[in-house]
């Protein structure tokens, strides 16, 4: 079985989020799904969404599955990798404010990025993130991606400030999650 994580889409006005997330398990056996399991479920964003870790022996089954519960799905990314905890300083993202604006701040840890994302100036966190630098670095030195996709989808909302370093935050937080066995 694989892991994933499921971020639902906005839920329609007559479904209740924590009814939701508490349901999913009960919703997948009344359609007779035994290969799908819920194994955490994370309910509720002030946009009225669920975010919840599936197991499923594959992302098309687990689609299928959705689907025939009616699961409104924004995104479904695979959480089994386990990479390095660290990269070398070459592979490391570096923080500007602008084209040649060097902050001083690097990353080279998942954990150390977290971490600077809710500290560094969000100017610096605008720049990288409508220029697409936090996607690639996740795909290209980290493999993941899923965590690409999620990033890219994001940036379909054209956040700023605080609200762009909260989603940013809690979107790698919640699959960095995932990626602990």
């Amino acid at each position: 079985m694989k892991k994933f994580i499921v971020n639902s889409a906005i839920l329609s006005a007559n479904m209740d989020p924590v009814a939701c997330s508490m349901g999913l398990p009960k919703m997948l056996q009344n359609v007779g799904i035994k290969d799908v399991k819920v194994a955490t479920c994370y309910c509720c964003s002030e946009a009225g969404k669920v975010v919840a870790r599936f197991e499923a022996p594959s992302k098309e089954s687990l689609s299928k599955a959705l689907r025939m519960i009616k699961f409104p799905v924004e995104s479904i990314m695979e959480a089994n990798v386990i990479l390095p905890k660290e990269v070398p300083d070459e592979k490391a993202f570096y923080f500007y404010s602008e084209m040649g604006g060097y902050i001083g701040q690097n990353s080279a840890s998942l954990e150390d990025f977290l971490e600077k994302v809710n500290s560094i100036d969000v100017k610096s966190l605008e720049f990288h993130f409508y220029r697409g630098d936090f996607e690639k670095w996740f795909k290209e030195v980290w493999g993941y991606e899923e965590l690409d996709e999620e990033i890219r989808n994001l940036r379909k909302l054209n956040l700023k400030g605080q609200i762009l370093r909260t989603r940013l935050y809690d979107t790698v937080s919640k699959f960095l999650e995932m990626q602990k066995p």
